[in-house]
């Protein structure tokens, strides 16, 4: 065994991916949107924004929860809550068990919140990523539109039942029955009632198209209404048609639609682990748009590196392997010279040990040297393999000249592109190169 290789991952750089370095807003969380990491005990292994943001409330409503004075002493003594704090709710539970989704439910101070939730696998154990908003502000668009849309139909029945009382008269008697049923109709449109019989009027003039109007607004409602009733479902499967250019409420009713197809979709490929996709931001005001972006981002960079930690991981078990018990350093050499160049991808490999008794790098292996175009020994800060021994560290060449060294096989010859010199260090000392 030459030494173990240890990855330790500061708690800080953690908390800086997962709080956009504490700027959450700006970076389209919104008023109330986070992500965060929790272990496979359901404790926190990051930040909680509203703990940052406000920690005496953040405690005051923790102990709220049923949490023990004892725990918030705790919190508020360290003033961290990374395991300290027990995440227990569905998505975390959903999580561990291996699934991911999106879900509505209650956070960790019992608020309400639409969120996402994605197991993250490390060797040993698993994580679980949560990226979460409050169920109020996600919805805040459906509630305005809800709200204006009563305003508007209470100022049509309000004009409607003026008019009624204009007309007055003896067509008071012909035309009160009729605009009786309109104008409640209308009025329970205000009040958000869609449905209604249609009202019977036999004559063709501006009160019959006024009637018909009033039809079509309810049959307009209730369509509007299934269309949101459906989006509010998750459904975003069905095309949204409008009445026209003029449309506005058709127009916006369909952007919307198309938008959350587009990021349900997207959702449904990070669910499988494809994050490929980039997230087309709408807007300023795009919130969460820009969170899931984010959150895209945040898990293509966690995959990656994951990737590369597995790469790491593998290829120092298969070295391991094909070194462990060999004493003699020319058959080590050659097994080295073997595996390495096979790993890197490199076309040219060199091996010298250092000499203790004589003070100078000794070549032990090669691959793919042309004979009698490398030093069998070299003194320390000799040439770059001398300066790396003297130095200790890690030499990274790129754009290596062209009459540097040729690579040579049966079909031709070629020059490198980069040179890698990297020093094996024995309780700090010089080993070899």
């Amino acid at each position: 065994l030459i030494g173990i290789l240890i990855i330790q991952i500061s708690i800080s750089d953690i908390n800086k991916i997962m709080t956009s370095n504490h700027h959450w807003q700006a970076a389209g969380n919104g008023q109330s949107g986070e992500s965060y990491i929790v272990g496979n005990d359901m404790m926190m292994r990051s930040e909680l924004r509203s703990h940052h943001e406000d920690a005496e409330s953040f405690l005051g409503d923790l102990a709220k929860t049923g949490v023990s004075a004892i725990k918030i002493g705790a919190i508020r003594a360290h003033q961290d809550v990374i395991g300290r704090v027990r995440i227990d709710n569905d998505a975390v539970k959903q999580a561990l068990n291996g699934k991911t989704g999106i879900l509505e439910f209650n956070d960790y101070l019992g608020t309400s919140v639409i969120g996402a939730y994605q197991p993250i696998k490390i060797p040993g154990q698993t994580w679980v990523l949560i990226s979460e908003i409050d169920t109020q502000e996600a919805f805040a668009s459906v509630y305005d539109f809800e709200a204006s849309s009563k305003n508007y139909i209470t100022m049509i029945a309000t004009v409607l039942a003026l008019l009624a009382l204009f007309i007055g008269g003896w067509f008071s008697r012909r035309l009160m029955q009729p605009m009786q049923h309109v104008t409640m109709q209308l009025q329970k449109l205000s009040q958000g009632k869609v449905g209604h019989d249609k009202v019977v009027y036999s004559g063709d003039d501006e009160i019959s198209e006024l009637i018909e109007a009033s039809s079509i607004l309810d049959m307009s409602m209730q369509h509007a209404i299934a269309q949101s009733q459906r989006i509010a479902k998750g459904d975003f499967s069905q095309d949204i048609n409008v009445k026209s250019e003029s449309d506005e409420l058709g127009l916006a009713l369909q952007q919307m639609n198309k938008t959350l197809r587009e990021l349900s979709n997207i959702a449904a490929a990070i669910a499988t682990g494809d994050y490929r996709h980039d997230v087309a931001i709408k807007g300023e005001q795009d919130q969460l748009g820009r969170s899931i972006a984010h959150m895209t981002q945040a898990l293509r960079t966690s995959t990656e590196e994951a990737s590369q930690r597995d790469w790491l991981k593998s290829n120092l078990a298969d070295m391991s392997r094909s070194i462990q018990g060999q004493t003699d350093m020319h058959a080590f050499a050659a097994t080295l010279m073997n595996l390495l160049p096979a790993i890197l991808n490199a076309n040219h490999a060199t091996f010298f040990v250092w000499q203790h008794d004589s003070h100078v790098l000794l070549l032990k292996g090669h691959f793919a040297c042309a004979v009698g175009t490398i030093a069998e020994q070299l003194h320390l800060g000799e040439g770059l393999t001398g300066q790396c021994a003297r130095d200790k560290s890690l030499m990274i060449i790129d754009n290596v000249p062209k009459d540097y060294l040729n690579i040579q096989s049966s079909m031709g010859s070629t020059t490198p592109r980069s040179l890698i010199e990297i020093p094996l260090l024995a309780d700090g000392d010089i080993a070899g190169v």
